[in-house]
């Protein structure tokens, strides 16, 4: 079987959002009106000016960045701007918003974002968490939107977590092949659950591409970091929370978080044919969100 049981947490109060994003693994949303673009825009371009790391390889993640006070102001703008919007559209009772980063994808040839997944934040046996992207100009297949594989959030890919193996990178061909592109509005929110397949291409305007991103949870869900030991060949559980992402160098094993669990890594169980089919299929019944 190359899929397994999903449970998922009501993100979305609009029933067409929330479904679209169970079936097919993403939706779009209207998030910033002309004003608050207007504001995140000149915040953003502020913070654009102090960076002084190579922003010019894939794309560049304020997160991921060795200044971490950089981390902290980003996160800041994003966590004193958005949770206002999140009203009559997240099920704000039950969910809460987690982190925050800002994204560059500098135009040349070397703006390509390899497909991958990215780490689940929780236990996905019992809850499910989405991330968020929202770009602050339209953003189309010449300036690298993203690229989704459908329905790829509900296929068993083994467990994950940081620095684990791509686990498909032999299939790259088939991914590719299958790849839907998502153009959307500045302001619009891409969703995609965490464990969906996605990518995008090189930017070939004359502009950087910027967009922030954030994530959705529950609140009764514990945050979850997942890291993978080589030299054990398995992912090990950590109890946290949001503020060791602004402070910590999570590529690294935690040293002061409390460890909860392991679980052995494996590839996935099936097979190259298997995989393309349920790609192919995935990719020609989806609808993709108005």
């Amino acid at each position: 079987m190359i899929t397994k049981p999903r449970i998922f947490s009501k993100l979305f109060i609009d029933e067409n959002t929330q479904h679209h994003y169970e079936t097919h693994g993403f939706a779009t949303i209207p998030l910033l009106n002309a004003e608050t673009l207007q504001q995140m825009r000149s915040l953003f371009y502020t913070e654009r000016s102090n960076i002084t790391e190579d922003v010019t390889h894939s794309v560049y993640a304020s997160g991921c960045s060795t200044d971490y006070d950089l981390r902290k102001r980003i996160g800041q703008i994003i966590d004193s701007t958005i949770p206002a919007l999140l009203n009559g559209i997240v099920n704000t009772d039950s969910i809460e918003l987690m982190g925050g980063t800002m994204l560059l994808k500098a135009p040349g040839e070397n703006g390509f974002l390899q497909a991958h997944f990215d780490n689940p934040v929780l236990d996905e046996n019992k809850f499910s968490s989405a991330f968020l992207w929202v770009p602050l100009e339209d953003v189309n297949e010449t300036n690298g939107c993203v690229y989704v594989l459908p329905a790829t959030h509900l296929i068993d890919h083994g467990p994950r977590g940081m620095m684990s193996p791509f686990p498909y990178k032999q299939w790259d061909e088939i991914i590719y092949k299958y790849g839907v592109p998502v153009t959307v509005k500045a302001g619009t929110a891409l969703v995609m659950d965490h464990a969906l397949l996605h990518y995008s291409l090189n930017n070939h305007s004359n502009k950087e591409r910027i967009a922030f991103t954030f994530n959705l949870k529950p609140k009764a869900a514990q945050q979850i970091h997942y890291y993978y030991r080589q030299d054990k060949n398995e992912i090990e559980l950590f109890k946290t929370d949001v503020a060791f992402y602004f402070n910590e160098n999570f590529f690294e094993r935690p040293q002061h978080l409390e460890q909860i669990g392991s679980l052995p890594y494996r590839m996935p169980l099936f097979t190259e044919q298997e995989f393309s089919a349920y790609l192919e299929k995935a990719s020609s019944v989806f609808l993709m969100p108005a």
